[in-house]
């Protein structure tokens, strides 16, 4: 992180350009934004959704714990 409100490649700055040549930065809020809105893409999809929550709902089961799905 440069200040609070910008990232950049921490080998480049502190290591200079022989461990990273990429000198480029991007903003936090930005860079937050599009690593959120990738999950949510990615992951969101109903069937891959479906599959997590059936997943979880497996490894209480396997566990031994009383699973009880509920909605809101």
């Amino acid at each position: 992180m440069i200040d609070g409100t910008r990232l950049r490649c921490s080998g480049a700055r502190n290591r200079g350009a022989a461990v990273c040549t990429n000198r480029a930065t991007i903003g936090r809020e930005d860079l937050e934004d599009r690593v959120l809105g990738g999950l949510h893409d990615q992951l969101m999809h109903p069937e891959l959704f479906a599959a997590f929550v059936e997943a979880g709902l497996l490894a209480g089961l396997q566990q031994g714990q009383r699973v009880t799905p509920q909605r809101s």
